[in-house]
């Protein structure tokens, strides 16, 4: 192969490779927004703006379960920072912590849909509530 075609080839998998980090950071940022949309919904609730609705509860918990655990963590490849994301560098940093908040927000999240009832509904959202906290406050650049 010669230098200009070993340069080329390196070049456009370097392109491939930003293009890809590119889509996983919308795809990540699209979920996150979907989850921030969900909990939005689940904070009503909590906070008395919104009465207990099973359906709401069960939708909203399952589309923040989807989004958690394994299928949030393969949102983070390694070192995919961008300004456009809030993500810090502490995720890859302390993958161990950051892995286990996302399976905590999973179980959660199903604990809330599949075991929710109007009288033990803020427990339960406190508890899945915190994970998120915790989880900004260690991974998540501030605005």
């Amino acid at each position: 192969m010669t230098y200009f075609k070993r340069t080329l080839a390196i070049f456009a998998l370097f392109i491939i490779s930003i293009h890809a980090i590119a889509n996983e950071i919308d795809d990540r940022m699209d979920a996150m927004k979907a989850i921030g949309k969900s909990n939005k919904a689940l904070s009503n609730i909590s906070r008395g703006k919104a009465d207990f609705d099973s359906q709401t509860v069960i939708q909203n918990a399952q589309l923040i379960a989807k989004y958690s655990g394994q299928s949030f963590t393969m949102l983070f490849p390694e070192n995919s920072l961008s300004a456009d994301s809030a993500a810090k560098a502490e995720i890859w940093q302390d993958w161990e912590k950051f892995n286990t908040l996302a399976d905590e927000l999973n179980t959660t999240a199903n604990a809330l849909s599949t075991d929710s009832t109007a009288d033990n509904f803020n427990e339960l959202y406190k508890r899945m509530s915190d994970t998120c906290s915790g989880c900004h406050r260690a991974f998540r650049a501030k605005k």
